[in-house]
């Protein structure tokens, strides 16, 4: 362990509710720390997060660098983010030139946005028990002599499906092994997002998920042919990982913060465009897609290849509603930013 001599740095606490998602829920917490209020649909489509793509690994589907995102959030604010990728397989990579630079950052008030693997928090047992993912949590102390990080998690899910948040001390050599990402604001931003900014970026962003991006969606759901040929082990693997990709890195928060998004803008886009009708179109298909994807844990659980067949076809109909929604929005949304 390299010698640190730098003091303990802390910045205020911030008490909130859970977020629906790790990073955009980090995300609008640390903006809230810088005195900007948003919300996590607007983060959303200010991030492009409807953008995917498959390239045949159930494994990595929904999955997107935090670089990524932020490149396009900072694109649509004009918001300078630093950003720092870490490969956590480099024997000799610098940790004391990173907390050096954390320390900079929380010098000058601002928390700092950590990807990491989970398995490296040690505050609550779901991270010790299950195996290791992605998250993302907001680092906003250090105290170097106690080897101790202060974090907020606003995304902590529990086995049970309850998401809970957490403030407070986590320790900082486990956290440092399993950083890969991490990401400040280099300049500040305004003390409110644009309603234009953010609804020019959902319209962009709409665009481009019907050209592109759904259609990635219809090839992974075709692509469950492939469980047809699998073990039975490699089979509720397969259904397990879709079920958790689908349901936290993608389509379902997709219909959440696309449902979230109509209403925080209803009154904006009026009656005249059938606003309300369309988040009531989208929370109906968003319960139905809930149900759908629990019936593909339960395939993976009973291991019922008889299933999969009506499964992909049922699935492909519940896309096509989801295109022709989305559609509509643009449509609607298009109106309002003219």
């Amino acid at each position: 362990m390299f010698k640190r001599s730098l003091s303990k740095q802390v910045l205020p606490e911030t008490v909130g509710a859970p977020g629906q998602h790790c990073f955009y829920a980090s995300l609008h917490a640390l903006l809230l720390r810088q005195g900007v209020y948003t919300d996590e649909a607007d983060l959303y489509f200010l991030c492009n997060g409807l953008s995917i793509s498959y390239k045949g690994n159930f494994e990595s589907f929904g999955l997107r660098p935090m670089a990524d995102l932020l490149s396009q959030w900072s694109a649509n604010t004009q918001v300078e983010v630093k950003h720092v990728t870490i490969d956590p397989a480099l024997s000799k990579r610098n940790d004391f030139l990173i907390l050096q630079d954390w320390s900079n950052a929380l010098e000058n008030g601002k928390s700092i946005l950590l990807h990491l693997q989970s398995h490296c928090l040690n505050f609550h047992p779901v991270y010790q028990n299950n195996p290791s993912k992605g998250h993302v949590i907001q680092l906003y102390g250090l105290d170097m002599k106690q080897d101790e990080a202060y974090v907020s998690d606003h995304f902590l899910l529990e086995e049970s499906g309850h998401v809970l948040s957490y403030n407070g001390k986590t320790n900082l050599t486990l956290l440092l092994e399993g950083i890969t990402e991490y990401a400040y604001l280099n300049s500040d931003p305004a003390e409110e997002l644009s309603v234009q900014q953010v609804i020019q970026a959902c319209d962009r962003h709409l665009e481009q998920f019907l050209q592109e991006s759904w259609s990635a969606y219809a090839v992974l759901f075709c692509d469950l042919d492939r469980l047809l040929e699998m073990e039975d082990e490699s089979f509720r693997q397969s259904c397990d990982t879709l079920y958790y990709q689908l349901r936290i890195e993608s389509l379902m928060h997709l219909l959440q913060y696309t449902e979230q998004f109509m209403s925080r803008y209803e009154g904006l886009m009026g009656s005249e465009h059938g606003a309300y009708q369309l988040r009531e179109d989208i929370h109906e298909l968003r319960q139905t897609w809930k149900r759908h994807l629990l019936q593909l844990y339960k395939i993976g659980l009973r291991v019922n290849r008889e299933k999969v067949t009506d499964y992909i076809q049922h699935s492909l109909r519940l896309l096509a509603e989801l295109k022709t929604l989305l559609e509509r929005m643009r449509m609607t949304v298009y109106q309002i930013r003219l």
